[in-house]
């Protein structure tokens, strides 16, 4: 596995991501450490058309570009969309912040599109109970 640095008009977030909201306040800390330190954890992309697309690191990137960078470390790993889904479900499983609803649409999309046919087979990919996975999911009712 290699960490190339890659231009950041280069890279593109993923429809697939079921994360869609971000602390504005966290960002501009982490674009802050960032303009002083860099980034120290590169994100993961995969190739898409002519550029990048993000499977893990969205905040990373959209701090970069609030701190006025214009390249970020990154590692390609080119994925079929049902592996960047499970990449980003299980990375966002270990944050904190994560808005409920995120996490459960998330699953959701692992049912639908992605040929998970139970909360077992949901709850063992990401090391979640089963009981965690269908409460989850209930709230997409």
């Amino acid at each position: 596995m290699e960490i190339v640095m890659e231009k950041l008009d280069k890279i593109k977030s993923s429809s697939l991501n079921p994360r869609k909201i971000f602390d504005e306040i966290k960002l501009k800390e982490l674009a802050a450490s960032i303009k002083e330190k860099g980034v120290i954890n590169p994100i993961t992309v995969r190739t898409a058309g002519k550029g990048l697309e993000i499977i893990c690191g969205e905040r990373r990137f959209r701090a970069c570009q609030m701190a006025g960078k214009t390249e970020i470390p990154v590692i390609i790993n080119n994925l079929e969309d049902k592996q960047v889904l499970e990449f980003m479900v299980i990375e966002n499983l270990q944050r904190e912040d994560v808005h409920p609803l995120e996490e459960a649409e998330g699953y959701e999309q692992l049912m639908k599109k992605h040929g998970y046919k139970t909360v077992d087979d949901i709850a063992a990919k990401v090391g979640k109970s089963k009981a965690y996975v269908y409460g989850r999911l209930k709230l997409c009712d």
